[in-house]
């Protein structure tokens, strides 16, 4: 299963844009769901020095995305470190996405 970027546009009837929502999305059960990365990431100022973190672990997510930019697929990632999840690895590319889109993000606390 494939992520994929997908931007959704509401136009009026004179071609104004009204609206645009964009994020990454996943097919769960062939429908389409947009990850909800705070469900799966953490910061917490005690743990590795409030850097993000897959909760319930000492993973950060910044080990994931490097693992990825690496060239492992999530699988190898999942095996590499038996706490996580698929869903874990998502989150940290979905947590990665908002990232860049946004310019400024609230705290997780």
């Amino acid at each position: 299963m494939q992520p994929f970027e997908l931007t959704v546009s509401s136009f009026d009837g004179k071609g104004d844009r009204l609206m645009q929502t964009s994020g990454i999305y996943w097919y769960v059960h062939d429908r389409l769901t947009k990850m909800n990365w705070q469900e799966y990431i953490t910061i917490n100022l005690k743990v590795c020095h409030g850097k993000p973190c897959i909760k319930g672990t000492r993973i950060m997510v910044s080990v994931i995305l490097d693992n990825l930019a690496d060239g492992l697929t999530a699988e190898e990632i999942v095996a590499e470190y038996p706490p996580l999840k698929l869903e874990d690895v998502r989150a940290a590319i979905s947590y990665a996405a908002a990232l860049t889109r946004e310019e400024e993000l609230l705290p997780l606390r």
